[in-house]
C-alpha cells in the first residue's frame, strides 16, 4: 500500500493521472495441503481487503480488478484442493471482481524447480492475464473452460464444457482422473463435474 501511494504521489507530482487497474494475486503455494474450502475462503477474504485498501491508497472510488491464474502443482504431483479452488474464484466469489485468466499446467517449469514456471512460461502468463484484464474493461466475459457435466457409457465418458469459443485439443496425449467419492457411476448414468481441475494425463 505504501508503494502505491508513492507512485500516486509522484505521479502527481509530475501532473499525471493515476490508476490502478489489477493486482495480480497467487496465495498458498507453500501450503498446498490447504483444503479446498479454506482456499476459497482465504482467497475471499484476502481479495476482498486488498482491493479495498489499494483503492484507498490509489485514492481511486473503483476497485482494482484481481486477476490470478490457476497453479500447476509441482512436477511429481499436480492434485491438490488449493489448484481446484483457484479455479472457481470467480464462480464462488461473483462480487470481488476477480479473474481467473487461465491455468498454468500446460506450461514448462524451470528444470530442477519442483513448481516453478519457466520465464518463457512466465512472460505469458502475464500476456494472458493482461488479455484477460483487458476484456473484461471493455464489457466482455472471460472464464476458463470448465467442465459442466460428464455422462459416462461402457468405457466411454461424454464430457460438455462451458467454453468462449471452441475447445479445440492440440496434438499429444490428452486426459484427465475422475475421482468418485463412492460406487463409481454406472452405464448411462450422469454425474455433475462441477469443480474445475486440472488434468491427469
Amino acid at each position: 500500500m505504501q508503494r502505491i501511494a508513492a507512485a500516486r504521489a509522484a505521479l502527481t507530482d509530475w501532473n499525471k493521472g493515476f490508476h490502478l487497474d489489477r493486482i495480480a494475486l497467487s496465495l498458498l503455494t507453500g501450503a498446498p495441503g490447504t483444503s479446498q474450502r479454506d482456499a476459497l475462503h482465504h482467497y475471499g477474504d484476502v481479495a476482498h481487503a486488498i482491493r479495498h485498501d489499494a483503492a484507498i491508497a490509489a485514492g481511486q472510488a473503483s476497485f482494482p480488478h484481481v486477476v490470478t491464474s490457476q497453479s500447476a502443482g509441482t512436477t511429481t504431483d499436480g492434485t491438490s484442493e488449493v489448484i481446484l479452488a483457484e479455479g472457481q474464484l470467480d464462480i464462488e466469489h461473483p462480487t470481488l471482481g476477480i479473474i481467473v485468466a487461465t491455468p498454468t499446467y500446460p506450461y514448462p517449469l524451470m528444470d530442477d524447480m519442483p513448481a516453478t514456471l519457466d520465464p518463457a512460461a512466465n512472460m505469458l502468463v502475464d500476456e494472458i492475464e493482461a488479455l484477460a484484464v483487458a476484456t473484461v474493461q471493455e464489457g466482455e466475459r472471460w472464464f476458463c473452460p470448465s467442465m459442466q457435466e460428464a455422462t459416462g457409457t461402457g468405457r466411454t465418458i461424454r464430457i460438455r464444457f462451458s467454453t468462449l469459443s471452441d475447445l479445440v485439443l492440440g496434438e499429444g496425449t490428452h486426459g484427465f482422473a475422475v475421482t468418485c467419492a463412492g460406487p463409481a457411476p454406472r452405464d448411462h448414468q450422469r454425474f455433475s463435474a462441477r469443480e474445475r481441475g486440472h488434468p491427469d494425463t
